[in-house]
């Protein structure tokens, strides 16, 4: 059976591709008027977003329900109307000679952190699993970055509330761990 972590990578990834070729798709049809194509664009774009955050906090839930090996109820999170931001980036990107590569980067991209931020906001509050301590390592992604390698740091465990560090186009997710020891607290630099 394959790991929950896998699973939810390898389904957030096909959701992020589909929604890339819609948006694809989108971008490259002539037969609408280019208002009508950042309206589609900004749509599917939307949608993606908020199927991203419907699945990170499925994710999140049954590994919460795996590891602490009790029923944890989902948290409810809702989709933020993203559609002006959207429609500005769309109305970008069409103007561009080529749109079609930017709007699937953008697809992608808004998708991927949707749902990076939904796994985040749903581990928020939660603070002890079943004999040990709640916490995530870091799974990246099969054809990982040097970036995202060095900020596994050798499967470090993080507390739970602790923000997933990520840059444009990350496919890495949190994988939910039970520790035995409380994970260290993260340090955070002064503002001057």
């Amino acid at each position: 059976m394959p790991d929950l972590a896998d699973t939810y990578q390898a389904q957030l990834e096909k959701l992020a591709d589909g929604t890339a070729r819609a948006a694809r798709r989108a971008a490259n049809r002539r037969n609408v008027t280019r208002a009508t194509r950042a309206a589609n664009l900004a749509a599917i774009v939307q949608r993606g977003n908020a199927q991203a955050l419907a699945l990170a906090e499925a994710f999140t839930q049954r590994q919460l329900e795996h590891v602490s090996g009790r029923a944890v109820p989902a948290k409810g999170l809702l989709p933020t109307d993203d559609s002006d931001r959207l429609m500005k980036a769309a109305r970008t990107i069409l103007a561009d000679p080529d749109p079609l590569a930017r709007a699937e980067r953008l697809a992608v991209a808004e998708v991927l952190h949707t749902a990076q931020g939904g796994v985040q906001e749903s581990l928020t509050g939660k603070k002890r699993g079943r004999g040990g301590y709640l916490g995530w390592t870091r799974q990246i992604e099969s054809d990982a970055c040097r970036i995202c390698r060095r900020w596994e740091r050798g499967g470090r465990v993080w507390p739970p509330q602790h923000r997933m560090p990520r840059h444009f186009n990350c496919r890495c997710v949190q994988r939910l761990v039970v520790s035995d020891t409380q994970p260290k607290p993260v340090r955070t630099r002064k503002k001057t």
